[in-house]
């Protein structure tokens, strides 16, 4: 499927979700009518609450995403995962609501999963340096960020957040105990491919963004201990430093993640959303003897990326 067909298929699905939400609305009372049009316009227009929230603020609790509105994925990923059998590497339903820690967040695309897949969960800290972002994520999943930072640093500091920026830290481990899920999506500058340098000596090495993923990504799995790990990266992740290098950034990466005892699995994600492969995968990953599992997702686009893998880990 090409990209005009993808985005095709992609607006019928859209208008198809919104009137299943006006049918649904027509057939509540007028004040069930008016919570459902509300709930309705927080999906449909995905950021636009963002702007009641300035600075780095948050207040308030979420609205749910209403029931029977699931996104077309999440149907095709769990009759995938039934039919092979598959089972979550982080089972909410079992343990309870999934204690999660973001860096580099962006738009906080594995919130949107997590609620889409009706994963309970709370993200005990997040760091992300642009503040329309921080605005954006805390506008559309209110309630749920403990703490938010502006840096990977600070964060890895336990500083104080912009959240609480009178108080003296903010430790989400020690004040909210073990982490189930570390979601990271560092710059993926010094290793893409639409670099016109990307493949000349220490082209990689060199730019000021390498060390963010190389050394302070790493340092966060060493800090949290995460059950499962997702790093989000351009398929140039796993291309040669340089022209007649022997190895990737991804292999010294994952050589570093190896030494915390943390198994290193790669998937190159298509454009198309392969939930048999995904599903697959994960029943695999069952019989891996390590205690934590860093899944490295490697894709074109990284809301796409980020939504592959929080499916992987979750559904």
């Amino acid at each position: 499927m090409g990209w005009t067909e993808a985005f095709e298929e992609e607006c019928e699905l859209s208008q198809s979700t919104d009137q299943q939400a006006a049918e649904a609305c027509d057939s509540r009372s007028d004040s069930g009518s008016e919570a459902c049009a509300r709930d309705s316009r927080a999906v449909s227009t995905c950021g636009s609450t963002a702007n009641a929230t300035s600075g780095c603020e948050d207040s308030g609790s979420g609205a749910a995403v209403p029931s029977g509105l699931a996104l077309w994925w999440v149907q095709k990923l769990h009759l995938a995962s039934r039919a092979l059998g598959a089972q979550p590497l982080l089972s909410a339903q079992r343990r309870g609501t999934l204690s999660v820690v973001s860096s580099c967040t962006g738009c906080s695309a594995e919130s949107a999963v997590l609620k889409a897949l009706n994963v309970p969960f709370k993200v005990l800290s997040a760091s992300e340096p642009n503040r329309d972002y921080r605005n954006f994520f805390l506008g559309n999943h209110r309630g749920l960020f403990k703490h938010v930072h502006e840096r990977i640093e600070d964060q890895l500091r336990d500083s104080a957040c912009c959240l609480h920026p009178e108080a003296q830290s903010c430790a989400a481990v020690a004040e909210h105990g073990t982490v189930d899920l570390l979601v990271t999506g560092s710059p993926c500058d010094p290793f893409s491919v639409q670099r016109t340098k990307r493949f000349s000596e220490d082209a990689v090495k060199s730019h000021p963004d390498f060390e963010t993923t190389m050394s302070s990504v790493v340092a966060m799995y060493k800090k949290y201990e995460p059950k499962v790990g997702v790093l989000e990266q351009v398929k140039g992740f796993n291309m040669p430093f340089h022209s007649g290098a022997p190895g990737t950034p991804l292999d010294r990466w994952g050589q570093q993640c190896f030494r915390l005892s943390c198994l290193v699995w790669e998937y190159n994600f298509a454009v198309g959303l392969e939930v048999e492969a995904i599903a697959g995968m994960r029943a695999i990953a069952h019989v891996i003897p390590y205690s934590r599992v860093v899944i490295v997702g490697l894709c074109a686009d990284g809301f796409a990326g980020f939504m592959y893998v929080c499916c992987w880990v979750t559904s």
